[in-house]
């Protein structure tokens, strides 16, 4: 299955968040369907 999740995000400072260096979903990405129970943060 292809991963959507995101590790590092803090480069762009629109989409940095502190879970930046783990695996993570921004709200906007919808579920990774390779890994279902990954955190998912609110990134407006």
């Amino acid at each position: 299955m292809h991963c959507l999740c995101v590790y590092e995000c803090a480069a762009d400072p629109r989409t940095a968040c502190a879970l930046t260096g783990t695996y993570h979903l921004h709200s906007d990405m919808g579920a990774c369907p390779a890994h279902p129970d990954v955190v998912v943060v609110w990134n407006a």
